[in-house]
């Protein structure tokens, strides 16, 4: 397992503060392993499902009382992460999907988060017009994320859209 320290209540001692082990596109099914790994999968707006692992998590201190100055830099980069399949990989080849990018705009009452996917032949300086598709998400039980969907895949680029999502309620 790994640790996740609680703060003591009769501490001084600063809270420790989780930390990302990887910020890329969606991570799901996490299973810790021994010898401080995790296993989990990835996917992205380009691919289904890979599994990956990040190894040398038992680097991390096993109680609250061992956290120090010297874990408070940890980030993701800490971690090596191997990708150990590529169950679509030849599949993939040739198509044109889109990464996305994603962006932010004020709403009435707060910030909502999206993501535009540029159809294949997009060309920021031509001033060719692509027919829109709008994709509004209210949440909250999911959002519009960087991942693969076999049931609601925003990535249009096939079809010469312009795949527009948001994520209205921004709850997960």
């Amino acid at each position: 397992m790994l640790p996740v320290p609680a703060s003591k209540p009769d501490c001084d001692k600063k809270p420790a503060s989780p930390f990302e082990l990887t910020s890329e596109h969606v991570a799901s099914g996490i299973q810790p392993l021994s010898g401080g790994r995790l296993l989990y999968s990835q996917s992205s707006f380009t691919k289904p499902n890979d599994v990956y692992i990040i190894r040398g998590l038992d680097q991390l201190p096993a109680s609250y009382d061992s956290w120090n100055d010297d874990t408070k830099d940890l980030d993701a980069k800490s971690f090596p992460v191997t990708q150990l399949t590529r169950f679509t990989e030849e599949e993939l080849k040739g198509k044109t999907l889109d990464a996305g990018e994603e962006f932010y705009f004020h709403g009435a009452e707060k910030k909502i988060q999206g993501w535009i996917l540029k159809p294949k032949g997009y060309d920021k300086d031509d001033k060719k017009k692509w027919a829109p598709l709008l994709l509004i998400h209210g949440g909250p039980q999911g959002a519009w994320e960087d991942g693969w969907s076999t049931r609601w895949n925003p990535n249009g680029t096939e079809l010469a859209v312009s795949v527009l999502t948001e994520n209205i309620a921004e709850l997960t």
